[in-house]
């Protein structure tokens, strides 16, 4: 796992599988370059969401709510 620089900021990006944005925000790596966020998804329809982290090697991954 590749590690940001200490306070690089990230956004991130949750889209429901219509396309609709569920979720947006941007945080800061931590002084060793780590972020770690903790989302309440206990609200949200059941289904399939693509979430979207934008870094110079963006990452895309795939959660089902059930």
């Amino acid at each position: 796992v590749k590690r940001l620089q200490p306070g690089q900021q990230v956004p991130l990006q949750i889209s429901s599988s219509l396309g609709v944005q569920t979720y947006s925000a941007t945080y800061s790596a931590d002084a060793t370059g780590i972020i770690k966020v903790s989302i309440q998804v206990d609200k949200w329809a059941q289904g399939l969401y693509l979430v979207q982290i934008s870094t110079d090697t963006p990452v895309q991954r795939k959660i089902i709510i059930e």
